[in-house]
């Protein structure tokens, strides 16, 4: 600033008076920085602030007008009707007719809502829940209490979109006066007390799930609607929870539950199915001879906050082989590192330590001949329709071909936004783009999840297609004998390391 006034006296009049008065002001404030410090910071937010607001009116006002009124549902009565019946209601969404559904809803009562991807399960606990842009065609079911204490709880098949806390334990205190005793209570009936104190944004999948599942309960909401709730979860885990959906329902609650595990099924009261199960695919397993290898890790330590007060260690000495047309299964229990390992594979996370390697150079970044498939395929598609999307994956103009080797009827669903799929068709989505692809690796995160028995036989089929191209494919599961005729070798995680390896001979 001095410099400015000393360049603004050269210049001469009118800009000498301007020069000598900046120059001593800045002397002054030099003197009497106690004030002056406060004074131009104050300045300095009102300005800003000022700035913002003028920016952000407009904006907010055009979102407020795209998303429209705010859902605002009243709890409903202490003691609500003992059922509701849905006789042959139709769902809608985007005024056209999703599902129809013959569901009976009663407190004490645990329904398990089945059928295969796309025929509507999500829409249903949409429309039960009150969303906004789907519904139900007549006026006979009224939504109560979304999101609020003694009213309807949802639990998603995102639990990233529904986790708002920075710390675990915190997330269970939005709803309502949630003491610490309670909050204790359903971390341990969800199985993860101890992560209490964890940054949320350091969960695995499958541990959000679980924290997602003991938010919902937090509310005691007189209505569960849980939309595939333990697709990602371990055996164990998965065991546990059903446990808390039956006991939730014992306790007075009706609860829904939408489900394509058949063990799930077994504890519901009542099996409501809805849509028309397709024919599987045949599938004639054969496994090929493993080829050179292409990535290598050795010594992997990945560690989270790494160099910070909150660091954890993901990973731990990692040694790993994928070769080309070789299928290797990672398991293990939610948290054990499956998921940062795959990461670490396809370049998205840098080692604390050891190495990665891919075709002899080190992996220090994504490159395109990796792909990687998210647990929550939603997250990797960012078109607005389906065909784009496949197009921007695969990097090919013609794929309506790839759509129906995923069993996705190319003329019924090509031209569709992506957010009118179900999660099972989304996934399918990811695959038939990655089918696409010209790849060395592809890496599958729980792959499985959310798919029916007809989109588990598409993708065992996608797995055969990139053996046969000479792929190392890499699927992270929970279900250890998935694809055994295919598996070349097996590795358990638990804690970050490798507590167990096999491979075929």
């Amino acid at each position: 600033s001095i410099g400015t006034g000393l360049y603004l006296s050269r210049i001469g009049d009118p800009f000498a008076w301007a020069s000598d008065n900046l120059v001593d002001g800045i002397d002054k404030a030099i003197v009497w920085w106690v004030v002056a410090t406060p004074v131009a910071q104050l300045i300095i937010t009102i300005g800003y602030s000022v700035f913002a607001y003028r920016v952000s009116k407009p904006v907010i006002g055009r979102v407020n007008t795209t998303l429209g009124p705010p859902l605002n549902h009243e709890v409903g009565p202490a003691d609500p009707p003992g059922q509701t019946n849905l006789n042959q209601e139709r769902v809608i969404r985007a005024g056209s007719t999703i599902a129809t559904v013959d569901i009976s809803l009663s407190r004490g009562e645990l329904v398990a809502l089945t059928g295969p991807n796309g025929a509507g399960k999500s829409s249903t606990i949409g429309a039960l829940a009150g969303f906004d842009g789907v519904r139900f065609a007549t006026d006979s079911w009224n939504a109560t209490g979304l999101g609020r204490m003694g009213g309807t709880g949802v639990i998603g098949q995102n639990p990233a979109a529904q986790i708002l806390a920075p710390r675990v334990r915190d997330e269970l205190a939005w709803g309502g006066d949630v003491d610490d005793a309670k909050i204790a209570q359903l971390l341990e009936q969800v199985g993860i007390a101890h992560l209490a104190d964890r940054d949320s944004s350091a969960l695995s999948g499958g541990e959000l799930q679980r924290l997602a599942i003991a938010a919902a309960l937090a509310l005691e909401p007189a209505l569960l609607l849980s939309d595939e709730s333990t697709s990602m979860l371990d055996p164990a885990g998965r065991e546990a929870v059903v446990g808390v959906l039956r006991a939730t329902a014992d306790a007075g609650a009706a609860v829904l539950h939408a489900s394509h595990v058949l063990d799930d099924l077994a504890v519901a009261d009542v099996e409501v199915s809805i849509g028309v199960a397709h024919p599987g695919v045949d599938i004639q397993a054969t496994v090929g001879k493993p080829g050179p290898l292409v990535l290598t890790t050795r010594k992997l330590v990945v560690v989270h906050d790494h160099k910070s007060p909150w660091a954890v260690e993901a990973l731990v000495d990692i040694d790993l082989d994928l070769r080309e047309g070789e299928l290797t299964l990672l398991t293990g229990s939610n948290g054990s590192g499956k998921t940062t390992l795959a990461w670490s594979l396809a370049g998205l996370i840098q080692p604390a330590s050891g190495e990665i390697s891919f075709r002899g150079e080190p992996l220090t970044k994504p490159t395109n001949d990796i792909g990687l498939a998210f647990q929550h395929a939603r997250l990797q598609l960012l078109r607005n329709k389906v065909r784009s999307e496949v197009k921007a994956i695969s990097g090919i103009d013609e794929v309506d071909p790839l759509l129906e080797a995923m069993g996705l009827d190319a003329n019924r669903l090509g031209s569709r936004r992506i957010d009118q799929l179900s999660g099972g068709e989304q996934r399918r989505v990811l695959l038939a783009g990655l089918l696409g692809r010209d790849l060395d690796v592809v890496i599958l995160d729980e792959p499985l999840a959310g798919l029916d028995a007809e989109g588990r036989d598409r993708l065992m089929a996608a797995v055969q297609h990139f053996l046969a191209e000479r792929v190392a494919v890499v699927v992270v599961s929970h279900e250890p004998e998935w694809a055994s005729d295919l598996v070349h070798q097996r590795i358990a995680l638990d804690r970050g390391r490798v507590v167990d390896r096999r491979v075929r001979s």
